[in-house]
């Protein structure tokens, strides 16, 4: 049984597709629904060969008029000929990065008061440079005439629950239908004690800060909730990757792999999980785990293959390096990874360290198009503070054992902040002179 279908005889056909022609400025060889879509096929070749050419299009060929007005007309002939007035259709408009921005506005605009019986699903960028939401007291307005879904804001438990169950559902198809968990080796359980012992031997910093919060590493077992227990929880996730880091590490820590930690790493993105799982259930084929370091080695691939993808997309001026190459998004991240990296692995221990940006918008120029860039392609993460004036973001957690970061949002920084760093540091490289110049 078939969803909404509707029966109608030659007579009404041909009669819609005559009116549906002439608002679509299409010239059907026969009036049929059939011809009518072959003339839609030639028509986006015409238009996409106008595009090839850059060549203007010309409003005696192709459609031109507004989206809404065209949609609006079209919607009620249909329903007038289905008999059907009052019934409503829905549109989805997906990747509108790469439509023409006065399309993308006027669908913006129209959210207010559109076509009758019409629903708008617009899949958005998190940047736009010239797209505005609002643009005066009759623009469409946020809660009343629609509402922003941030697919990063469910990166949290609702992401993590889609995520295993599409790799439960992988998993299932290639023959492995244990409960998924049992797949996957995960990272020992923290020894609080024990990690704090090892960092107390070298770190001066961290010893300091211990004493100066009066805790006591033999007393760990005894402190409660009204006592040192929830500085000790505070601390010692940052303790752990801080310890991870002193030990150098030849590759990236095993605290980065597990099933949920593989999850948060891609951001929960389908796409990337699909590709991710079905690499490793080749490892499951001979055995009955997928080992950790198996774990970090697909992680690191992935991440090797994004960097080289994101590589490709340059600043614009004046965003450069030295002048003497144009930088790229890659860049950009390397500056605030080293950044956030220095706040937990830095020669100071820091018990809150930053590991977001605060921008305040409008402020930054060439940068916060920069910024942009690097929130549509994924490598930062917009974080939603209900600020008009100011804009958090983070690195994609697919980035933090690259920089050994903590996949937990932290506390703002700024570039300011950035730029203050690099100059304190006590023996600059080329590669920091070289950062500078890019802030």
């Amino acid at each position: 049984e078939t969803f909404n279908t509707v029966e109608i005889d030659k007579k009404t056909e041909i009669e819609l597709v005559s009116e549906l022609s002439e608002i679509w400025k299409l010239a059907p060889n026969i009036k049929t629904l059939q011809s009518l879509m072959i003339s839609i096929k030639k028509q986006k070749i015409k238009i996409s060969e106008h595009i090839e050419r850059k060549e203007e299009i010309n409003s005696s060929e192709l459609i031109i008029s507004e989206i809404n007005l065209t949609l609006g007309a079209s919607i009620s002939t249909i329903n007038i000929y289905l008999n059907e007035p009052d019934h409503y259709w829905c549109f989805l408009f997906d990747e509108l990065e790469l439509a023409p921005e006065n399309i993308v506005q006027s669908l913006i605009d129209n959210l207010r008061a559109g076509a009758p019986n019409c629903l708008y699903k617009l899949a958005l960028c998190p940047y736009h440079e010239n797209i505005e939401t609002t643009q005066s007291f009759t623009s469409s307005m946020e809660n009343q005439d629609y509402s922003i879904v941030k697919l990063s804001e469910h990166s949290g438990k609702s992401g993590e629950n889609f995520s295993k169950s599409l790799i439960k559902n992988i998993l299932e198809k290639k023959g492995f239908s244990e409960n998924i968990e049992n797949y996957f080796e995960e990272p020992k359980d923290l020894n609080v004690k024990e990690c704090f012992s090892e960092l107390l031997s070298y770190d001066t910093s961290f010893k300091r800060y211990l004493a100066d919060n009066k805790i006591k590493l033999e007393d760990l077992d005894i402190y409660n909730d009204k006592d040192k227990a929830p500085t000790i929880r505070k601390i010692k996730f940052i303790s752990q990757i801080r310890n991870e880091f002193k030990m150098k590490k030849k590759r990236a820590s095993n605290i980065y792999g597990g099933l949920s930690n593989l999850c948060k790493a891609v951001e929960h993105n389908p796409r990337m999980l699909i590709g991710m799982i079905n690499k490793l259930s080749l490892n499951l084929e001979s055995k009955s785990k997928i080992k950790l370091h198996e774990q970090i080695s697909i992680l690191e691939k992935f991440l090797n293959s994004y960097t080289a993808l994101i590589n490709t997309i340059v600043l614009e001026e004046p965003i450069n390096i030295q002048n003497k190459r144009n930088a790229t998004i890659v860049d950009l991240i390397d500056i605030i990874g080293l950044y956030f990296r220095d706040q937990i692995t830095g020669k100071n221990f820091i018990a809150e360290p930053k590991g977001t940006l605060k921008i305040k918008k409008g402020e930054y120029g060439a940068l916060e198009k920069a910024v942009g860039l690097a929130l549509n392609v994924g490598a930062l993460v917009e974080i939603s503070d209900q600020s008009q004036t100011y804009q958090r973001i983070r690195l994609s957690y697919i980035f933090s054992h690259k920089y050994w970061l903590s996949m937990t949002v932290q506390r703002p920084s700024s570039f300011e902040d950035i730029l203050e760093h690099i100059k304190k540091d006590e023996e600059p490289t080329k590669t920091l002179n070289q950062q500078m110049d890019l802030i």
